[in-house]
């Protein structure tokens, strides 16, 4: 029953997006500790980056706001610890497939030359990384709360911190211009 306690008790994480599949995982006890603050508000959740108000007197210390809130994904671990420990598996990870696209000549069918996309959408990819990196630490979180359980031998994760294959990726988007830069390169290759 105290294992189940455990679980119930688990924080709930947030999930902050980058460029491309970039992401940071937080809880609130994190945030605190690196001078941010984690607002709920509307079932919305946000991020703040916050300073000592300095000073003399009582409220010196303080935190206030500083600069815009970012926006944060809710992901309650609860559900996902259990979901996964009862269907003894993972959270599912799509990894960056690479296909090559063709870069048309302007006004032409023509191909200029040809460029690498992910096949995934980054948002896609950066939430399930974010979701298994984020099941992982709520595991290590548990694993710390029933160290001491005589029922059964708590041991972690077994689970490796990253199951994908490749680098994080930026979006690079394609516009008209990289297909004229790149036709005029190769018009000054052939010449």
């Amino acid at each position: 029953m105290a294992l189940h306690d455990a679980v119930l008790a688990l924080p709930d994480m947030f999930i902050e997006y980058g460029a491309g599949a970039d992401f940071v995982v937080w809880d609130a006890e994190t945030a605190e500790r690196r001078g941010e603050v984690i607002t709920l508000a509307g079932g919305r959740a946000t991020i703040q980056a916050t300073r000592r108000r300095g000073g003399r007197g009582e409220g010196r210390n303080d935190r206030v706001p500083v600069g815009l809130p970012r926006p944060l994904t809710i992901l309650p671990m609860t559900v996902l610890v259990i979901t996964h420990g009862r269907g003894d598996s993972r959270p599912d990870v799509t990894d960056v497939a690479w296909r090559r696209r063709p870069v048309y000549r302007h006004g032409t069918r023509d191909i200029a030359s040809y460029e690498s996309v992910p096949d995934a959408p980054l948002d896609i990819v950066a939430f399930e990384r974010a979701r298994y990196v984020a099941w992982h630490a709520v595991l290590g979180m548990l694993t710390a709360a029933r160290a001491e359980c005589s029922e059964f031998a708590v041991t972690g994760p077994a689970a490796p911190l990253t199951i994908w294959a490749s680098e994080p990726v930026k979006q690079v988007p394609v516009t008209r211009r990289k297909a004229r830069t790149l036709k005029a390169n190769l018009e000054r290759g052939a010449a």
